[in-house]
C-alpha cells in the first residue's frame, strides 16, 4: 500500500478541520459536555487537561480497550510523535520528536522503571491490565524529571484501589501466523479504610518467519504478570499507599551466528514495590514522600553454545516534594530525590568484578503562576548531581495564552541525559563477537535544548492542535571506531556529535454524525547529525493516522477502522529504509451491562516490510466480564 507521497499523512488532520466548517450538527453537544481528564505529568500537581502547560496527551482505558490493544507498543506506535524501535534482543522502546529511545522517559505511577537488556527499556513488560490512562508529555521534561526525558515523558498511569467491590476478566484469543492469546484479570475492594487491587495476566503470541530465511521476524514470546497495590485512608487527608508487581518476559527464537543456525532464548524478570505517603490538601498545603525500588535480571542462552550472558540492574529511590498554594493562581511546588542504580554481570570491564553503580541527588521547584484570566505561565529549575558524571541545571519556562475556544503557548526548555553504566564500564560483545564495544568512564551527559510552540482550539464539533518544535543536542554519545583488524573491530563510546530535531505535529477531530466520530494526527519531522550532515537513523520523516469510530446504542455496538502510516528513513549508514501502513478494525457487543464480547483484525491486508518487523494479518475474539 506503500504508494502515497510525503504529504499525505499531513492530509489527515487538515481534511478533519476543513470539514469543521461543514453546516453543524447537533451530534457534538453530549461529547463536549463532559469534563476534560485531569492529568498530573505536567506540573506534578492535578490539572485538567486543556489547561496543562505545553503538549499533554492523554489515551484513556476506554480509548485503550477500542484499540484492542494487548500491550503498550499497541498504545503508544498510534500516539503523536512517538515512533517504536525495535532494539537488541527484539526490546520495543519509544522515541519521542526524533530524539531516539534513550531521549524518552517512561514512567509508572510516577516511578522509574529500571532498564532491561542491554539498557533498552521494553515497553512491553507493562501489561494492559490494570492502565487506567497513559498521559504522554512532549518536549523537554527534565526541569521536573531530570536525566532521559529530553524528549519527553511517558506516565503509565493504574487503576487505583477502589472504594467498592469490583473486577474484571478478559480472556481472548487469536488465529493467524503470529496469534496473540491472553488470559488477564483484575479484582479490588474495600474494607473499612483499607483499599486494594489485585491483578494477573498471561500472554502468548506465536513466534514468525515471513522469508524462511534467518533470524525469525517474530520470536515466540510468553509474558506473565502480576500486581497488588493497597491503600490505607488515614483520616480524610492522609493515604498511605504500598504494592509490588512481577513480571516475566520470555521469547525464543532461531538466529544464524557464525554461520550456522542457532536458537536463542531471553528471560528478562523485573520485580518491585513502593511505600509512598500522600497529603491530601489541607488548607494550602499538600505533600507526598515515596520510596521504591525495582530490579532486572535478565538472562540469554544460545544453543548450541556461543555466547551466554546474565545480567542484573537494581534501581532504589527516595522522593519526596510538597505543594503550597500562596493565593489563587499562584503555587510553588518543591522537592527533592535521591537514587541508586548497579549493574552486575558480564560484559563488564574487568575492573568492574563486584559490579558498578550511580548515585544521583537532585533538587527542583516550580512556580505556577496565572496572574489573569487569559495567561499563565510555569518556570521549573532542577539540579542534578551525579556521582560518575557531574551535575546539571536543568529550567523550563511555558507561557500559555488562552483564548476563546482554546489556547496558544510557548516554551523552553533543557534536556538532559547522563551515561549509563553500560557505556562508561561496558564490554559488549555483537555480531558474532566480531565487534567490541568498550565503556568510557570519562563521558559527559547529553545536553539538549528544546524550543516549542503551539496552539489548540475546541469548537461545539471539531478540535484542533498545531504544534511546531527544534531540539539540539549536544554532546552526543555515541561509540566510535578506534582500531580494525581483519573481520573484527572495537568500538569505544565518546561525546562526538551534535544533532538536531526539528517538525510539526498536527492533529483534529470531528463528529461527523450523532455517534460518528473522525480523527487523524501526522507528525513530520526533519533530523540531522551535525558532523556527518546524514539524518538519524530510523526516525521517519512523516507518520500519520486515521480513526473512524462508530457507535449504535440502539445495538450496544461500538466499531472502530484504524489506518497507520510511518514513511521511510535512513539507517544510519546511508540507505533509504521503505516506510509502511497497516488498517485495523475492532468490533464490540455489550450483551449486557458487564458482559461485551469483541473481536477484530489486524494488519487486514497483510502488509509486509523488509526494514521493519510488522505482526502479520490476525484475526482475534474475547470476552470481558466487569462487575
Amino acid at each position: 500500500m506503500m504508494k502515497h507521497g510525503p504529504l499525505f499523512p499531513l492530509a489527515f488532520p487538515i481534511v478533519i478541520l476543513l470539514a469543521g466548517l461543514l453546516p453543524p450538527t447537533t451530534a457534538l453537544a453530549d461529547s463536549t459536555s463532559s469534563l476534560p481528564p485531569v492529568v498530573v505529568t505536567a506540573t506534578m500537581t492535578k490539572q485538567n487537561l486543556d489547561v496543562a502547560p505545553g503538549t499533554v496527551q492523554v489515551i484513556t482505558k476506554d480509548e485503550i480497550d477500542a484499540m484492542g490493544a494487548e500491550s503498550v507498543t499497541d498504545v503508544l506506535e498510534q500516539a503523536t510523535g512517538i515512533v517504536i524501535l525495535t532494539g537488541a534482543g527484539r526490546t520495543q522502546s519509544a522515541s519521542l520528536r526524533g530524539l531516539g529511545t534513550g531521549h524518552t522517559l517512561v514512567l509508572l505511577d510516577g516511578r522509574r522503571i529500571v532498564s532491561g537488556y542491554k539498557i533498552n527499556l521494553d515497553v512491553n513488560q507493562i501489561p494492559v491490565t490494570l492502565i487506567d490512562h497513559i498521559e504522554i508529555v512532549r518536549g523537554p521534561g527534565s526541569a521536573l524529571y531530570g536525566s532521559e526525558a529530553t524528549g519527553g515523558v511517558i506516565n503509565i498511569i493504574t487503576r487505583q484501589p477502589p472504594r467498592q467491590p469490583e473486577g474484571e476478566v478478559d480472556l481472548r484469543g487469536g488465529i493467524g501466523k503470529s496469534a496473540e492469546q491472553s488470559a488477564q484479570g483484575m479484582v479490588g475492594t474495600a474494607m473499612g479504610p483499607v483499599r486494594f487491587n489485585v491483578a494477573a495476566a498471561h500472554f502468548k503470541k506465536d513466534g514468525w518467519d515471513g522469508d524462511d530465511e534467518l533470524p525469525d521476524d517474530i520470536d515466540d514470546t510468553v509474558q506473565d504478570m502480576a500486581f497488588l497495590h493497597g491503600a490505607l485512608d488515614l483520616g480524610e487527608f492522609q493515604t498511605l499507599s504500598m504494592g509490588g508487581e512481577w513480571n516475566r518476559l520470555t521469547r525464543d527464537g532461531l538466529r544464524l551466528l557464525q554461520n550456522r543456525e542457532r536458537r536463542r532464548e531471553a528471560d528478562d524478570r523485573r520485580w518491585g514495590g513502593f511505600l509512598k505517603y500522600d497529603l491530601h490538601p489541607v488548607g494550602p498545603f499538600s505533600g507526598m514522600f515515596q520510596l521504591y525500588g525495582n530490579r532486572n535480571k535478565s538472562d540469554v542462552e544460545i544453543t548450541p553454545g556461543t555466547d551466554e550472558s546474565s545480567r542484573r540492574r537494581d534501581l532504589f529511590q527516595v522522593e519526596g516534594r510538597g505543594t503550597y498554594l500562596f493565593a489563587e493562581g499562584l503555587s510553588l511546588t518543591a522537592g527533592g530525590e535521591y537514587r541508586r542504580e548497579s549493574l552486575e554481570g558480564e560484559e563488564l570491564v574487568d575492573s568492574a568484578t563486584d559490579g558498578e553503580s550511580d548515585r544521583v541527588k537532585a533538587l527542583f521547584g516550580q512556580i505556577d503562576w496565572q496572574p489573569a484570566d487569559w495567561f499563565n505561565i510555569v518556570g521549573s529549575l532542577r539540579f542534578d548531581d551525579y556521582e560518575n558524571s557531574g551535575s546539571q541545571f536543568s529550567p523550563r519556562l511555558v507561557a500559555s495564552f488562552f483564548i476563546p475556544h482554546g489556547r496558544f503557548w510557548l516554551a523552553y526548555g533543557h534536556g538532559f541525559r547522563a551515561p549509563t553504566l553500560d557505556e562508561m564500564y561496558g564490554e559488549v560483545y555483537k555480531f558474532q563477537g566480531r565487534q567490541v564495544y568498550y565503556g568510557n568512564p570519562d563521558l559527559d551527559p547529553e545536553t539538549s535544548r528544546g524550543y516549542e510552540a503551539g496552539i489548540e482550539l475546541r469548537g461545539p464539533r471539531v478540535w484542533g492542535r498545531v504544534v511546531g518544535f527544534y531540539n539540539h543536542l549536544e554532546d552526543k554519545i555515541e561509540a566510535q571506531r578506534i582500531s580494525t583488524s581483519g573481520r573484527n573491530s572495537t568500538f569505544e563510546y565518546h561525546n562526538v556529535d551534535e544533532v538536531w530535531t526539528a517538525g510539526a505535529e498536527v492533529e483534529a477531530g470531528i463528529n461527523l454524525l450523532d455517534h460518528l466520530t473522525l480523527t487523524g494526527q501526522s507528525t513530520y519531522l526533519e533530523t540531522e547529525n551535525e558532523e556527518t550532515e546524514e539524518e538519524l537513523a530510523y526516525e521517519p520523516n512523516w507518520k500519520g493516522s486515521l480513526t473512524l469510530k462508530w457507535n449504535v446504542p440502539a445495538f450496544k455496538l461500538e466499531t472502530r477502522l484504524h489506518y497507520l502510516y510511518v514513511g521511510s528513513c535512513e539507517d544510519g549508514e546511508g540507505n533509504r529504509l521503505d516506510g509502511y501502513d497497516r488498517v485495523d478494525l475492532y468490533v464490540a457487543k455489550a450483551l449486557t451491562a458487564n458482559l461485551r464480547l469483541y473481536a477484530g483484525l489486524d494488519n487486514i491486508f497483510d502488509e509486509d516490510n523488509d526494514d521493519f518487523t510488522q505482526s502479520p494479518f490476525q484475526v482475534y475474539a474475547g470476552v470481558n466480564i466487569s462487575f
